[in-house]
């Protein structure tokens, strides 16, 4: 491609042939040297999610609870919330086989907050049939003998928490079972104080369980 046209213009001086080129530039009408662009942002403006007030303990970590949700649910890829999701327990993030009342509770919580925002949330420990005993009936249950063998699942929400001197680090992430893509991520701090430490005082361990799509 020419980007310049160059013409020069030969003189015979004297006895000898001298050449005097005079270079003139002019421009290719083909090229276009107009560069300004103006530049369209999206019409999307972030909105910081609030943390609701609470005047309780428990108030307040129900508080970060929904905080987690929101986001989870804000940050997700689309149409990730039509597929059937499981919600486990938070595990210790140094021991991911370990969790306990704090880790299983969040994951209570979450259950409902998805369930409310229009995620397809599933039970892993619904079993096959209702148990009747002297104290009641009941359809969930951990005897891993008695739950269903399969769900139509598609994401698992995981998540892990991290003690602190002053507070309980919490994350959480929903990710694709066929692929392992991460489909949304939350994190948020929970406040040391008397209700927390009570929840994560008394680790349990639970036998791994396999899920499949």
């Amino acid at each position: 491609m020419k980007f310049l046209k160059l013409t020069a213009t030969v003189l015979a001086l004297g006895t000898g042939l001298g050449i005097n080129a005079e270079t003139v530039v002019q421009l290719d009408p083909n090229i276009v040297t107009d560069r300004t662009r103006s530049v369209d942002f999206p019409p999307y403006s972030y909105q910081p999610i609030e943390t609701r007030q609470a005047s309780t303990a428990s108030g307040t970590f129900n508080a970060n609870v929904i905080f987690v949700a929101d986001q989870l649910d804000r940050n997700r890829d689309a149409d990730s919330n039509a597929k059937p999701i499981l919600v486990t327990s938070f595990s210790n993030l140094d021991n991911l086989n370990e969790t306990n009342s704090f880790g299983r509770l969040i994951a209570e919580q979450l259950m409902h907050e998805l369930k409310v925002r229009g995620w397809q949330v599933v039970d892993l420990r619904l079993t096959k049939s209702v148990i009747v005993n002297q104290t009641g009936e009941f359809s969930l249950s951990r005897d891993l003998g008695r739950i269903r063998e399969s769900f139509p699942i598609g994401n698992v929400l995981v998540g892990t928490y991290s003690r602190t001197t002053d507070g309980v680090l919490i994350s959480a992430r929903i990710i694709d079972v066929a692929t392992g893509h991460v489909q949304s991520t939350a994190q948020t701090r929970v406040q040391r104080d008397r209700f927390v430490n009570n929840l994560v005082s008394v680790p349990v361990q639970y036998p791994i369980v396999k899920v499949g799509n």
